[in-house]
């Protein structure tokens, strides 16, 4: 893992902790964290993996897809305690 991962880890762990009972949306993430839209997936499927995020699509007939994700209660005590 490279420093530059882990501060995108750690941006993004931000925005989830800034608002822990709230689904977030990937570009809403992206924004909030002042990264590229882009660049923060690899970042959120190694948070889902390891247990610390959630994650939900919409199915909203007529509506694209958005994937929605939580914060966990580990993911919690995990970017609480500074870990990413």
């Amino acid at each position: 893992m490279t420093d530059k991962t882990d501060r995108k880890k750690a941006a993004v762990l931000r925005v989830f902790l800034a608002s822990p009972d709230q689904e977030h949306y990937g570009l809403e993430i992206a924004e909030a964290a002042g990264l590229k839209p882009g660049s923060i997936y690899p970042e959120l499927a190694w948070l889902e993996r390891v247990g610390w995020v959630t994650s939900d699509c919409d199915d909203v007939p007529g509506h694209a897809h958005r994937r929605y994700y939580k914060l966990t209660p580990a993911g919690a005590k995990a970017a609480a305690d500074g870990a990413g």
